[in-house]
């Protein structure tokens, strides 16, 4: 995996079409209709990070949903001054990361410890 960054600021993250797949479905949110094989040639796909972090917010908002069924006010939020992801249970400040799957990763261990 290799992540760059553009002159414009863009942040795109190339990877192996293979790791690509194994990482979908470790992460749970890889299926049919998410990412176009089409849009990528066999060997190498470059992902835009913001398609990634689509994919993995969509994840995020399940699992915030089914929290939210057992009584846990849960919210992830983008910090506006520090560009940072914050992660919020019951109006505490629980984790910050700048990786969205780090935030993705507590949200599903919180999700554990209340049997979801």
């Amino acid at each position: 995996m290799k992540i760059t960054k553009t002159a414009s600021g863009k942040t795109t993250v190339k990877i192996s079409k293979k790791d690509w797949e194994n990482f979908g479905k470790k992460a749970g949110w890889y299926g049919p209709g998410d990412i176009s094989q089409e849009d990528y040639d066999d060997d190498d796909w470059e992902i835009d990070q913001g398609l990634l972090d689509k994919s993995i917010m969509k994840n995020i908002s399940l699992l915030l949903e089914d929290l939210s069924s057992y009584g846990v006010d849960a919210k992830v939020e983008k910090s506006p001054e520090t560009k940072e992801w914050d992660l919020f249970i019951n109006n505490n400040l629980i984790t910050t990361s700048f990786d969205l799957e780090d935030i993705f990763g507590r949200v599903k261990q919180i999700g554990r410890e209340y049997g979801i």
